[in-house]
């Protein structure tokens, strides 16, 4: 068994201590360092500093200074968005089935970085009711330029909306639409 002095306690100890001081000090130094952050080609990062909004950081990489900056990364890829089933009443009261599917992208990253949490499932809903809104105040009848016409409404109605989140929808192709009206009953040649 190894005994030691009260010297040779102290100068352990005394070293522990100062070891344990220069870990907290590089501890510390550390969380001051500025951060490494790589943004690809496909997204854009949206810059605050010191809680105010301080540009569009483009790809690259950047340092940032953990308490003062932070950089928010926003995904500008499209997105394939499929609507299924939309049932509504047309402009004649008919029960009717819409399905479409368009492309939605980021137009605004600073826009789509503040004013909703989830950019993407939020403009989702401001697809669907968009949508239902001109589908609900068309006369729907059988026939391609139907489509073609009710796609370019539909377009036109929902980047209204979507420019409010930063957001557009392009490419858009209705892939499912019917009517189950009855045509009126018609007499013909029957006499009273």
């Amino acid at each position: 068994m190894i005994s030691l002095t009260n010297n040779e306690l102290d100068d352990i100890a005394s070293l522990a201590a100062f070891i344990g001081i220069l870990l907290w000090l590089l501890l510390r130094l550390m969380m001051k360092y500025p951060k490494r952050i790589h943004i690809p080609d496909y997204q854009r990062g949206v810059k605050f500093v010191g809680g105010a909004y301080a540009g569009v950081t483009m790809p690259g990489s950047y340092l940032t200074f953990g308490d003062k900056e932070q950089i928010n990364l926003i995904d500008m890829r499209p997105y394939l968005v499929l609507v299924e089933r939309l049932t509504f009443f047309d402009v004649l009261h008919a029960p009717c089935v819409a399905s479409f599917g368009a492309k939605l992208r980021v137009l605004d990253p600073y826009i789509a970085a503040t004013r909703s949490k989830d950019h993407l499932n939020d403009s989702i809903g401001i697809v669907r009711n968009a949508a239902l809104s001109v589908l609900s105040r068309a006369l729907i009848v059988a026939g391609l330029d139907m489509r073609a016409r009710l796609s370019t409404d539909i377009k036109l109605a929902v980047n209204k909306e979507l420019l409010r989140v930063g957001m557009e929808l392009s490419e858009i192709e209705i892939t499912e639409l019917w009517t189950d009206a009855k045509p009126p009953a018609t007499s013909v040649g029957q006499t009273d």
